[in-house]
């Protein structure tokens, strides 16, 4: 990678972590240079919320 980094942001109510995903994958880059971010929705704050929230959104992603 040359100078300066890749973030990509999403969140469930965007409803494009699945796009994102597959864009990701078809980029041909190595994941490991990819920073991915995501948001939760308020109800899911707390710990096991934030695991459920997490997981879906990996499942969604399908790149974690």
């Amino acid at each position: 990678m040359e100078i300066g980094y890749r973030l990509i942001d999403t969140a469930e109510m965007y409803g494009n972590e699945r796009e994102v995903g597959e864009a990701v994958r078809k980029s041909g880059m190595s994941r490991d240079d990819i920073f991915v971010t995501t948001k939760l929705w308020n109800e899911n704050h707390g710990c096991e919320s934030t695991s459920r929230a997490f997981e879906k959104a990996g499942k969604g992603l399908d790149i974690i």
